[in-house]
């Protein structure tokens, strides 16, 4: 609201009958005030039986009368005006960090009190939401130190019971079975700490530029330079463009290839579509599936179905979350379903990029 707009708005009740009280008594005061002072002057009396001294006496008593209504009138209104402020305030004080659900009392109206105890509600509103929100990072992030910090100890775990019972045995370790074990436990460790690093500039940093990215010619691109243990059949439409980091989307990919190669009992396949004002890219595969229930769990971080961990590259449990935090930073979606060929089917769903403007034709140069 414009500050010229608060002086035009209608003063509330304690303020008129304050300022009618003071109006009142000047309209009475001015008036004989000038009778009297002329009545003086001139030793006039206001009836033949009034002496002067009399009527100034009248008058005198008539202005105390006159200054103690108009006292009385504010002291009342003024009275009545301070009784919600007193009452909000007695509730703002009784207000705690802990519980922000307190609402101070709202007057009816639409006068000043009215209005500062929507302004102040509506602030412990939003200071509420802040805290929810605040209380639900807090947690998560707690959980995820306890999950990143149980996923790291593992790998250590099993390289340090390598190396003391090299130390103990020394004449009975097999020195290059001994350093394979080694590498595979460190590189499990540099993947969590990579994917670790990954998570954390995705939810802290800034987005990245985009460009204009040949989504068609990417996924082939990304296909064509993996060595997988199973083939990837590509069925790929053709001028798909969307915007994005090139990179991230590329990360996408790998990690929903990993992860299809990593359950698949014989297949892959990679599908790319448009659908309405957007690119639709499955990845799918014919293995186990993923049951209903645990369809969304699985996006979380350092979740692993039973079946991933029975295997030998079971991954560190963050792929598919980074996969589908790259999909919302870029306003897309990514869930999982039963695919056709009787594994899961992953569908990545990213905006299409506007068509490029064609410049128009140039006027002809001037000779």
């Amino acid at each position: 609201m414009s500050p010229g707009s608060s002086s035009r708005r209608p003063r509330s009740t304690p303020a008129r009958l304050t300022v009618l009280a003071m109006a009142t008594a000047s309209a009475l005061l001015v008036p004989m005030g000038m009778v009297g002072a002329s009545a003086a002057e001139h030793g006039m009396t206001v009836s033949p039986l009034a002496p002067c001294w009399a009527f100034r006496l009248f008058w005198s008593a008539h202005i105390v009368l006159l200054i103690l209504l108009a006292t009385a009138v504010t002291w009342k209104m003024t009275s009545r005006t301070l009784v919600p402020v007193q009452l909000m305030r007695a509730r703002l004080a009784a207000i705690n960090v802990s519980d922000l659900s307190t609402r101070i009392p709202q007057p009816s109206g639409r006068g000043e009190i009215a209005q500062l105890a929507r302004t102040i509600n509506n602030t412990l509103g939003r200071l509420e939401q802040a805290k929810a929100s605040t209380d639900r990072a807090l947690q998560r992030q707690r959980q995820f130190a306890s999950d990143a910090s149980h996923e790291l100890r593992t790998p250590l775990a099993g390289l340090r019971v390598r190396l003391e019972e090299a130390q103990m045995h020394p004449s009975g370790t097999d020195l290059p079975d001994l350093m394979g074990h080694a590498l595979e436990d460190l590189d499990r460790v540099q993947g969590i700490m990579t994917d670790l690093l990954l998570l954390a500039r995705l939810g802290a940093t800034a987005p990245q530029a985009t460009q204009r990215v040949d989504l068609t010619g990417l996924v082939r691109a990304e296909t064509a330079r993996r060595t997988d243990r199973h083939p990837v059949s590509l069925d790929l439409a053709d001028g798909i463009v969307i915007d994005a980091v090139p990179g991230q989307i590329a990360r996408v990919l790998t990690n929903l290839l990993d992860n299809a190669q990593r359950h698949a009992a014989g297949q892959v396949r990679v599908r790319l579509r448009r659908s309405a004002a957007q690119a639709e890219l499955v990845v799918s595969d014919d293995g186990d599936g993923v049951p209903p229930a645990d369809r969304e769990r699985i996006f979380q971080r350092f979740v692993r179905l039973d079946a991933a961990r029975s295997r030998d590259r079971g991954g560190t449990g963050l792929g598919l979350a980074i996969a589908r935090d790259i999909a919302t930073a870029h306003h897309g979606t990514l869930s999982v379903h039963q695919a056709p060929i009787g594994g899961a089917g992953f569908v990545l769903r990213l905006p299409l990029s506007a068509p490029a403007e064609r410049p128009g034709p140039q006027p002809p140069a001037a000779e």
